[in-house]
């Protein structure tokens, strides 16, 4: 695949997902911490899916679903670019 290679590409595909994991989390009244959370440790972020589909979200909730079909290294570095601006969190278990 042309340009997955490219940061600015894994940049512009994660701002994708942090856009639904950051909705959910406001849905449900967490912060940042949690979207941290979701992405270092659910490899489908299904609480943050459940979160949306309650709130009539599908679309937003359809989208993290599809980081499953991405190949894991493909997956791997759409988190790694997730996690690039929480890292100010600092580590988290």
């Amino acid at each position: 695949m042309d340009g997955t290679s490219d940061t600015a590409f894994w940049a512009a595909v994660a701002a994708e997902y942090l856009r639904s994991l950051f909705t959910a989390a406001l849905l449900a009244g967490l912060d940042a911490r949690a979207v941290a959370r979701w992405i270092r440790h659910n490899a489908v972020f299904a609480e943050a899916q459940a979160i949306l589909r309650a709130h009539g979200m599908d679309t937003h909730a359809r989208q993290l679903a599809g980081i499953s079909d991405e190949p894991p290294q493909a997956a791997a570095a759409i988190k790694a670019a997730m996690l690039r601006p929480l890292a100010c969190l600092g580590p988290q278990s």
